[in-house]
């Protein structure tokens, strides 16, 4: 997709610190760039910003006509998050988070309620106006700490408490809408900044205590609401504030039963009948079973102890709670709470943590609710406009912009690749060596181009030497690698129900940080727990990885073990076809050297192969004054080699005398002189190629590959990694077998 030449605020002119600013394959008009750049320098203010699809379904659209990603609430300013913005989308600014709201609606009287903060001296000073389409005001002010309130008449307090209570959202320039009141009632209007946000005025300014105290004094004593729902959006965002996710959903379901758990005598009736009617109404709503929901409320009743329906016969209470259950059912009938999917099809909203055992326990396991979710024909429509929406043709397929190189020829950005090899064979310091040259930006291998970036290393085992391993890297290259990030906690990408709440926080940190490159060391480490010999929980593995590529774009680079032959990786073989690549280092025996071969690449060359040497490296000494040493990785013993594909020819006679057999066997014994092996590409392609100089016919891939086990079988072949070699030696060799 094309790009503008417009750099972000506070980037340089030449692009390289700004990032630059990603748009459609539709051009933007001047407002649209405008505002988007606006958006970005809210993000550079630390102000959370993101972009919410149009909602395409009928039923839904009027009142919930943008569809909100999943917690929102929890957003993170990033850049990225505003590159998503496509025209016919809406751009939603979250307070509470570098700002806070006045919301003034002047149909509520709003402009009568600002001019009496105004005349009771406790209007704070504004940095910023944004319009909206029915003339309503949002002026960014400091941030006040508190969550949201009402300080006058149609004015709403829109904010955001320091543990992320009360957060709501503003729709920003170029959201565009349809006005509902005012000279452009019914036509779509766009947001528009009257006044652009004095972000560097608004991080150094104070809101007035006044105000605070107003706010404070217009709450309740009491303030009891579910604190885990998202927040009711402005009066300008729709008519109905009911847009549940599934995520939001399942926290209110163990908000509610808590709260049932927890109240004492002279609340539980009140309590229990609201769990009841919040509860009910997610099961009318098609998103639980109403007798899993009667039997939650129920156990949560009993767990409380002196609540039971037992103990309100002894004490001469009437009500039961069957029958408050029952009672608060009736009247959810008729108010059906919907739960809407998440904004993309793609993000496993299945998947995100969830509210706890007890919304577990109401919800039953991921395929149940999901057929729960899919019966709902709203729900059905949405996911099916969303799924449709990423079909691509041929065309657009073939305009979608190439992999992203990170080590040119060894590794891309957003993929998954493996680094297999032997303990103790230097797999880790070649994972170190291509991580500390991603940091540094440094050329590798002495002419394969880095892109820059930071780096996440997960140093899950051997964390105490690894300090060693980065000083022996720095001495032997001048040049310390700054931007390399090291975690040493081995987070388990298994929890009890797939990948573990430990994992998503992991996700969250690896977001924050936008790493280029993501080092998981080792996998074996990562996975406790998990039977790495089965498919179906190595496949747990497997999407905990997918969700760290997916959420950051970064190569996410799984350091794993051989098995005791030093042939294929350790385990199920489902790994084989989560790898967009795959790497083998294997240790010259009793040698400080070893070879980086290529076992697989899924969309390119797999024949890169280096022999490597070993540097020793002095890093210190120790109490009794010896050296300390590491080892940091040399030159290419030989610069860059590969398996050429030299021509085989056959001679016409030949081509049609001679066997799959014999013409497979007689590439490898011409071409692989030092029997150090060939990758399959390189066979078949000079397999092929002898058979085209002969005139007949090329073979099928498959074909060649069972030539070669049967080969193997026969023991003529040997078979190391992806790599094919005869056998017996060169000399006196004959071409049959």
């Amino acid at each position: 997709m094309p790009e503008t030449n417009e750099t972000r605020p506070g980037g340089s002119s030449d692009g390289s610190e700004a990032k630059q600013i990603s748009t459609s394959s539709i051009a933007l008009t001047a407002s649209q760039a405008e505002a988007l750049a606006i958006a970005h320098e809210l993000v550079d203010a630390g102000i959370p910003v993101f972009a919410a699809p149009r909602n395409h379904s009928a039923e839904l659209a009027d009142r919930m006509p943008f569809i909100l990603p999943n917690a929102w609430q929890t957003y993170r300013a990033r850049h990225d998050a505003v590159d998503r913005w496509r025209p016919g989308w809406a751009l939603c600014a979250v307070t509470g988070v570098g700002m806070d709201v006045i919301d003034t609606d002047p149909q509520n009287g709003g402009e009568v309620g600002r001019a009496e903060l105004e005349a009771a001296g406790v209007m704070p000073p504004v940095f910023g106006v944004a319009e909206t389409p029915s003339s309503g005001r949002h002026e960014l002010i400091p941030r006040t700490h508190l969550a949201k309130g009402v300080p006058a008449q149609g004015v709403d307090f829109q904010a955001g408490d320091d543990r992320g209570e009360g957060r709501a959202f503003i729709f920003i320039a170029p959201t565009v809408r349809v006005s509902k009141h005012g000279p452009n009632k019914g036509r779509p209007v766009e947001y528009r900044w009257s006044m652009k946000p004095d972000l560097e005025g608004l991080k150094a300014a104070e809101t007035p205590a006044a105000l605070i105290e107003r706010i404070g004094a217009a709450k309740p004593a009491q303030q009891i609401e579910p604190t885990v729902r998202a927040p009711v959006p402005t009066s300008d965002a729709w008519d109905e504030a009911e847009d549940w996710t599934p995520a939001g959903a399942d926290r209110v379901i163990a908000d509610q039963l808590a709260r049932v758990r927890a109240a004492r005598a002279g609340q539980i009736n009140s309590t229990l009948g609201g769990a009841a009617r919040m509860l009910g109404r997610f099961a009318y709503g098609g998103y639980l079973n109403e007798g899993d929901a009667f039997s939650a409320l129920m156990t949560a009743v009993e767990a409380g102890g002196v609540h039971s329906d037992d103990w309100n016969k002894r004490n001469g209470l009437s009500w039961t709670a069957k029958s408050v259950i029952f009672s608060a059912f009736s009247r959810a009938h008729s108010e059906p709470i919907t739960v809407g999917l998440a904004a993309e099809v793609g993000n496993e909203w299945m998947d995100t943590p969830r509210g706890g055992d007890e919304a577990r326990a109401v919800l039953g396991d991921k395929s149940a609710r999901e057929r729960l979710m899919m019966a709902n024909p709203a729900n059905r429509k949405a996911a099916l406009d969303k799924l449709r929406d990423r079909l691509l043709t041929l065309d657009q397929l073939r305009n979608l912009p190439p992999a992203e190189s990170l080590i040119k020829g060894v590794l891309t950005m957003d993929s998954a690749v493996w680094l297999i090899g032997q303990a103790g064979g230097f797999k880790s310091f070649v994972a170190l060596d291509w991580a500390a040259h991603v940091a540094t930006g440094r050329t590798w291998n002495g002419t394969h181009k880095v892109r820059k970036g930071k780096v996440l290393y997960l140093v899950a085992e051997g964390v105490r030497g690894f300090m060693r391993r980065i000083d022996a890297w720095t001495q032997h290259h001048g040049e310390k690698p700054e931007d390399l990030m090291v975690l040493p906690v081995p987070v388990q990408a298994a929890g009890d129900d797939g990948v573990s709440a430990g994992w998503g926080i992991l996700v969250e940190l690896a977001s924050e940080l936008e790493p280029a490159l993501i080092v998981l060391d080792t996998q074996a480490r990562l996975t406790v727990g998990l039977e790495e010999n089965s498919n179906t929980e190595m496949g747990i593995w497997i999407s905990a990885v997918d969700k760290l590529k997916s959420a950051t774009g970064a190569c996410v680079l799984v350091v794993h073990h051989t098995g005791r032959n030093g042939g294929d990786a350790r385990g199920a073989s489902a790994l084989d076809g989560a790898q967009d690549a795959e790497w083998k280092v294997t240790r010259k025996e009793h040698e400080l050297a070893f070879t980086l071969a290529c076992d697989k690449n899924k969309d390119g060359d797999d024949s890169a192969r280096w022999d490597f040497g070993m540097a020793v490296k002095v890093v210190g000494v120790d109490e009794d004054g010896e050296e300390i040493t590491s080892l940091a990785i040399g030159a290419a013993l030989e610069a860059d080699r590969r398996t050429a594909v030299r021509e085989v020819e056959l001679t016409a006679e030949e081509g049609r005398a001679l066997s799959a057999r014999q013409i497979v066997t007689r590439v490898l014994d011409e071409m692989d002189e030092h029997r150090d092996g060939l990758p399959l590409a390189v066979i078949v392609t000079a397999v092929n190629r002898a058979r085209k100089s002969a005139g007949q016919d090329a073979y099928k891939s498959e074909s060649i590959r069972a030539t070669l086990n049967r080969l193997r079988g026969d023991g003529v072949v040997a078979r190391n990694g992806a790599q094919y070699a005869l056998t017996w030696a060169r000399e006196g060799a004959t071409e049959g077998a």
